[in-house]
């Protein structure tokens, strides 16, 4: 029995047992040896029994689509879908890419269009910048056509009147081919980005252990090597795989913009039917796919029996081979035996795909090493010239670089394919003799050699090939200004606030640590591509961020909110190791001052018992920007996710004896 099934049983038999047999004491008749006694009753009763009926305080959320909402039990196959949104419950989960398409936008600098009645304009929510030509901001248009929804058919939003989740766009005039097309070309760019960060994600993470290996295995041959050492390398062959994911999903985007290229199908309505079906598994997040298995899932729904389609694109090849050499690792690392130490032949076979220690390239005498450090082959790091030279750069202050050359490993694959990267690192260096401190600053190095940054020259390739104009009258949107999600509350207490809830809490128990109901706070965290790109200007874009509630019938603005990063001196966000910048969404009052305390960051009154329909719209203030804000090798500064969490004022006591299991909770009795 499950356990939220045996706990269901233990309540029942916890709460009602004592109830039954009491009931069943109406209906045993008395007899006695010789006579037998009748009650004069034709309608028995049992009195004085002490009842609680269990019931809970609610409040309740669903994803406003302009039809009813659902009540009751999920009908079978909605559960864990984006139809589950639709009924009423305590959570709403947009990640359903192919339904709602959120990741399909990218937020551009607009400004609120805002009415003397204080009300979001229906016709022209935002306005934005219009240019001269000497790009020079010289006023504001309110030219943005009304909202949109994702158009599943061609993965794009189109104006339309539905509600949901909505997009605030501008259509440019492309036909929704050209537009699938050059958001083939952007998903391209975003997935370079992506890989990009993982793998130095990975480095960061772990790149102190790999680091401190190469200079041992460079300058102690016989060194030996810890277990947490070794757990650290599978940690970083692990992280790898959403670097080559990324990479995997970028050669998926490029599938489907040559099938909407120029060369594509002639006609627009099948280049777009076919690419739409490649573009559904590209967005599925339901099915669990192994490194390199969506891809070959895209293909095989192309009607394709090999990627011979893909082999000529550039660097194709670099990818397949990374993904060959990552199966490889995991492999080596699933084989390692538990040990208390380790020696290089032990690891070698896992490190060869991280660090490619060989001699020299290709058995070439002059050819450089795959792996430098501080400018010295791996080769001859052991000799003493190469000690000499190492350590004197280390003793100048200029700490230990190791460089991981073209074809040196995994990570210069991606260095290859998505352009050079690097971390910044501390290690302890007492072990090799160099005659320095313990704690040596390092830097490792991703470095492609021949400049090659593969998936930009992909998108370049691809770009030369865009689709021409065939005079379609439906234009999907091609600019993104903003989007806003209708939502419908509903609660059984009566007098009571909707509160924005700033700090993560239990969406259902009140007191409880049951990781699956645990909300996450009214939150926003973004990570970005762009490695010169600070951790301070990244919070400072993110402040910039505006979250208005709005009524969703009259469009009436109920409250304002936005990133609480704090300042320069006190920040108020938080960064995790990936360099990922979090910050709480606050409410602010018409000063522009944050509501700090809980409750009072109300949005609106609520009727017990009555459906009331808010809107949330999100968009980036471009009164507040500058070019200083915004990141400068990196097509999207910022990219990250948002979680926004409601509470009651009213104090609602959960129901206590629910069929949910708590994995705390005492089922002994």
């Amino acid at each position: 029995m499950a356990e939220n099934e045996k706990k269901l049983s233990y309540n029942i038999k916890g709460k009602l047992i004592s109830s039954i047999a009491m009931l069943l004491v109406a209906v045993i008749m008395v007899v006695s040896s010789t006579y037998a006694w009748f009650t004069l009753s034709t309608a028995p009763e049992v009195t004085s029994i002490s009842t609680a009926v269990g019931a809970n305080g609610a409040l309740e959320i669903a994803l406003n689509t302009g039809s009813p909402i659902n009540s009751g039990a999920l009908p079978a196959g909605v559960a864990n879908t984006a139809a589950e949104n639709t009924y009423w419950g305590n959570l709403i989960n947009l990640g359903y890419n192919d339904v709602y398409g959120a990741n399909k936008i990218v937020l551009s600098p607009a400004q609120l269009n805002i009415t003397d009645d204080n009300k979001i304009s229906a016709a022209d929510p935002v306005a934005t910048p219009e240019y001269n030509a000497g790009g020079r901001v010289v006023g504001l248009l309110n030219r943005v056509e009304n909202f949109g929804t994702y158009n599943v058919a061609d993965s794009t939003f189109i104006e339309t009147e539905g509600l949901g989740f909505r997009a605030i766009g501008v259509a440019s005039g492309l036909t929704a081919r050209q537009q699938s097309f050059r958001s083939a070309l952007a998903g391209i760019a975003t997935q370079r980005g992506s890989a990009q960060v993982a793998a130095r994600n990975s480095l960061l993470t772990n790149g102190e252990t790999l680091a401190a290996v190469a200079v041992r295995k460079a300058l102690t041959p016989d060194a030996t090597y810890t277990p947490e050492e070794v757990q650290s390398i599978i940690s970083m062959i692990n992280g790898l795989e959403d670097s080559i994911e990324s990479i995997e999903k970028a050669y998926i985007q490029a599938f489907i913009a040559s099938i909407l290229s120029l060369e594509g199908p002639a006609d627009d309505a099948e280049a777009t039917t076919a690419a739409g079906v490649i573009i559904a598994i590209l967005d599925d997040t339901t099915t669990q796919y192994k490194v390199g298995e969506r891809l070959e899932a895209a293909l095989t729904a192309a009607g394709e029996t090999d990627d011979t389609e893909l082999q000529a694109l550039p660097g194709y090849s670099t990818y397949k081979s990374a993904l060959a050499d990552l199966n490889l690792a995991l492999a080596e690392v699933a084989a390692l035996e538990t040990k208390d130490t380790y020696v290089w032949d032990d690891i070698s076979g896992a490190i060869y795909y991280l660090l490619n220690t060989e001699d020299v390239k290709n058995g070439e005498e002059d050819a450089p090493d795959y792996i430098t450090i501080n400018g010295v082959d791996i080769s001859k790091a052991n000799t003493e010239q190469g000690k000499n030279t190492i350590s004197s750069q280390a003793l100048s202050g200029g700490g230990i670089h190791v460089r991981i050359l073209s074809g040196g490993s995994i990570y210069s694959d991606i260095a290859d394919l998505c352009g050079d990267y690097n971390v910044e690192l501390t290690i302890d260096t007492t072990p090799f003799g160099l005659g320095v401190s313990t704690d040596v600053p390092a830097k490792m190095f991703a470095v492609s050699t021949n400049n090659n940054q593969y998936l930009t020259n992909l998108g370049t390739a691809l770009n030369n090939k865009a689709p021409l104009s065939t005079g379609s009258t439906v234009n999907p949107f091609t600019e993104f200004y903003g989007y806003v999600i209708d939502l419908a509350f509903k609660t059984n207490a009566a007098s009571s606030n909707l509160l924005l809830q700033y700090e993560a809490k239990d969406r259902i128990y009140a007191d409880n640590n049951n990781e699956a109901t645990m909300g996450g706070g009214s939150t926003m965290s973004f990570s970005t591509a762009d490695t010169g790109f600070t951790v301070a200007k990244m919070a400072s874009l993110m402040g910039k961020i505006r979250v208005v509630f709005f009524d969703t019938s009259d469009y009436t603005i109920l409250a304002n909110a936005q990133l609480d990063i704090g300042t320069d001196l006190a920040p108020n966000y938080t960064v995790s190791a990936e360099g990922e910048v979090t910050a709480y969404i606050k409410l602010v009052d018409e000063n522009g001052a944050f509501i700090t305390t809980q409750t009072d960051a109300a949005i609106t009154s609520l009727d017990q018992n009555i459906q009331k329909n808010i809107s949330v719209l999100v968009y980036l203030d471009g009164e507040t920007m500058t070019n200083e804000d915004v990141a400068a090798t990196a097509k999207n500064s910022l990219v990250g996710t948002v979680n926004i969490q409601f509470a009651s004022s009213a104090n609602l006591v959960p129901m206590e004896y629910g069929g949910l299991y708590t994995p705390d909770a005492d089922t002994s009795n």
